[in-house]
């Protein structure tokens, strides 16, 4: 499944396309769950979460703190994934730690920690 970093951490200006990728995220985790209760070892599934790419789709967008993935690099990347039956693959690795910081704290202070590295204002000259 396409889902995106977007797909775990919610951004300011992005509503819609955050909506889609958590619903991306949320049917392969489910599917997932499913072949595994049902013992279809066969069946893989495999979850890409990147962050912003330099493909044109997000130009304008700043990014102070994470930087903007090459398209090539993240083509490499999903590849790789899908042929080792990785379940998930967060691009970059930090992505990981920004959702489970949505779980971990409370909210109020994760919405601090997003204004302070500006990531709330990462989609204001889209």
């Amino acid at each position: 499944s396409t889902g995106s970093a977007a797909g775990l951490v919610g951004t300011c200006g992005l509503v819609d396309y955050c909506a889609s990728k958590f619903g991306a995220v949320g049917l392969n985790e489910s599917l997932r769950r499913e072949f595994k209760s049902r013992r279809l070892n066969g069946c893989h599934t495999t979850v890409i979460c990147p962050f912003y790419i330099n493909t044109g789709m997000f130009a304008g967008v700043k990014s102070p703190i994470i930087p903007i993935l090459d398209e090539g690099y993240v083509a490499d990347s999903v590849v790789n994934a899908v042929r080792e039956n990785e379940q998930f693959l967060a691009l970059p690795a930090i992505v990981h730690y920004g959702a489970a910081l949505n779980w971990l704290l409370p909210v109020n202070v994760v919405d601090t920690i997003y204004k302070l590295i500006g990531l709330s204002k990462s989609m204001d000259h889209f």
